[in-house]
């Protein structure tokens, strides 16, 4: 991903869309997601002051798979009380890549906060968040071994993801709440000593 180019893509993707017959509007709910790198670089692009504005839809959230809010300035935006979305941060509970200190550190910044979610997502790593391709060096010389399945980690991340979805746009289901209650107390488990 190149900074320079995320807001053209997304806006080409949406011009697409409308191709295909999606119909948005300005209030229709946008997400985006980003694993790794990708997470920052989109959080370079949309946590500008005017990148969400310019889009034709509503930036609802943003979505960091084995990745977390950067620390340049972003961490303020999302603390914000008028934050006009929120953030998903996924962390794998064996993620070589993106350590799990650096996802408890989000924990313990966003514990508080109604703009953000941080969550550790049981026996998995930093490659399950793609899980498709090959293995690109970085990740093979640092990442843990996983301890479920590349299918058992996916469902627990479009889980935690549809869950919220659901929440942020107001259409949260008693499975939703049952899912991050329960991630959100194994993340306490688990990240709530390393900030203690």
């Amino acid at each position: 991903p190149q900074p320079v180019t995320v807001g053209n893509n997304v806006n080409e993707l949406l011009k697409q869309m409308r191709k295909a017959g999606f119909n948005y509007t300005a209030q229709t709910p946008l997400f985006l997601g980003g694993h790794s790198l990708g997470g920052i670089v989109s959080q370079m692009h949309f946590f500008s002051d005017s990148a969400a504005r310019d889009l034709p839809v509503r930036l609802a959230g943003i979505v960091l798979e084995g990745s977390f809010v950067w620390r340049g300035g972003n961490v303020e935006k999302v603390l914000a009380k008028d934050s006009p979305f929120q953030v998903l941060t996924l962390g794998g509970e064996l993620d070589g890549n993106a350590r799990l200190s650096r996802i408890a550190e989000s924990f313990h910044i966003f514990s508080e906060s109604a703009n953000a979610i941080t969550l550790a997502l049981p026996g998995v790593n930093h490659y399950q968040f793609s899980g498709e391709g090959p293995i690109p060096p970085n990740v093979l010389d640092h990442d843990l071994q996983p301890e479920v399945s590349n299918d058992e980690a996916h469902e627990l991340i479009a889980d935690a993801t549809v869950a919220f979805f659901n929440r942020v746009i107001g259409q949260e289901r008693q499975q939703d709440t049952d899912t991050l209650k329960r991630l959100q107390d194994f993340s306490q488990q688990v990240l709530g000593p390393i900030v203690e």
